[in-house]
């Protein structure tokens, strides 16, 4: 259970980084609730509903005062929902093979692949900019229906 907690904590730092441009991420802070989350972060984080179903709720973050998290996990695998109100999510944590704009239902996530699996899907609008990270990666079509969960064009 501690490897799992360690696992899980360390997932968020590192997608906190990415997040944060490179700046020095700040100490996540868990919550027990998406209602508590979004009271800490200032703004209403939004309840993914397309994360693949082998993926199971781990823990809401607050990283800082504008990054909310919402972590998944399945044995050593995580995937990490991100809503922020930093406009930039460019930050190297690997290397890519490549790099494409892939619209979902009207919103253009860019995708950032590795291996031939999605590691990161991330899309601005209005005030926030979302993120998927998939430790593992996913499929194309896997990472589009945890974007379709999204339900961003709804939000616009």
């Amino acid at each position: 259970m501690g490897k799992k907690i360690f696992l899980i904590l360390s997932c968020v730092l590192f997608c906190a980084s990415i997040l944060t441009a490179c700046a020095q991420p700040a100490q996540p802070v868990q919550y027990d609730s998406l209602s508590e989350l979004s009271d800490a972060v200032g703004f209403d984080v939004i309840n993914p509903a397309g994360m693949p179903d082998v993926y199971v709720l781990a823990g809401y973050y607050a990283v800082g005062g504008n990054l909310a998290q919402i972590v998944y996990v399945n044995g050593d695998n995580e995937l990490i929902f991100a809503m922020t109100t930093l406009k930039k999510v460019e930050c190297e944590f690997g290397e890519f093979d490549e790099t494409k704009t892939v619209g979902v239902k009207g919103v253009y996530f860019e995708y950032s692949l590795s291996g031939g699996s999605v590691r990161l899907a991330a899309a601005r609008m209005g005030d926030f900019t979302y993120a998927i990270y998939a430790k593992n990666g996913l499929s194309e079509d896997q990472m589009k229906q945890a974007a379709i969960g999204l339900n961003l064009s709804q939000t616009t």
